[in-house]
């Protein structure tokens, strides 16, 4: 039988390890919750998980986020990480095989 354990004391389960579900358990444990998050390929990172590709990477799926996100760009000042962002200009291409 489950015990009714205060809300602090649960552990929550995130299914998802892409931009939301990184966010939501980011969150969580600030808040001092126990996290668990599943993730069904072998990197995190969602729609915009990457590959290498020369010296650079690749997104596996088109995706990517505009200076008007600015959420977004909060948590990535949030985090320390606003030295790795960087924005270029778009264009589409497709890469198959090689």
């Amino acid at each position: 039988m489950a015990q009714n354990l205060p809300a602090q004391q649960k552990t929550v389960c995130i299914i998802g390890a892409g931009l939301t579900g990184l966010v939501a358990a980011y969150r969580l444990a600030r808040q001092g919750r126990a996290v668990i998050l599943l993730e069904s390929t072998l990197e995190a990172g969602g729609m915009a998980a990457t590959f290498p590709l020369g010296q650079t990477r690749l997104e596996h799926i088109y995706h990517h986020f505009f200076t008007s996100d600015t959420h977004l760009i909060e948590l990535v000042e949030e985090l320390g990480l606003q030295n790795k962002l960087s924005y270029h200009e778009t264009r589409d291409a497709l890469y198959s095989d090689g």
